[in-house]
């Protein structure tokens, strides 16, 4: 399966908006059908090649710069961390592919916390 950037674009920017809320309000704005349609999307990443991925991941780059979880506290970090995996676990399901992009998305975070704060 091959979708094109703004496709990418789209889910990527969707899933980290509707996460974003989640952590600051503890609610989704997303509705259930939506989460069954993306989680599908996110069959696609697991099984994406070098190239896709690295457009992926550019794009999770610009989108969770936007985002309200950067803290200087490393017990806060932890903290956004697991509320970023409960966030998948409760909308998106535990199959593998779902630990997979939530992996990838947490590993992320914290490579850039690390570089930001110099940690």
């Amino acid at each position: 399966m091959e979708l094109g950037n703004e496709a990418i674009t789209f889910l990527i920017r969707t899933i980290l908006e509707d996460l974003d809320n989640y952590i600051e309000q503890r609610e989704q704005s997303l509705k259930t059908p939506i989460y069954n349609n993306i989680g599908t999307w996110l069959e696609y990443v697991e099984e994406s090649s070098p190239d896709e991925l690295e457009i992926i991941m550019n794009e999770v780059h610009e989108s969770i710069s936007e985002m309200s979880v950067w803290e200087y506290d490393h017990d806060e970090q932890n903290a956004l961390v697991g509320k970023m995996y409960q966030y998948f676990a409760e909308f998106y399901g535990t199959e593998d592919h779902i630990k997979y992009f939530s992996s990838l998305l947490v590993n992320y975070y914290r490579k850039q916390i690390k570089s930001e704060f110099k940690i």
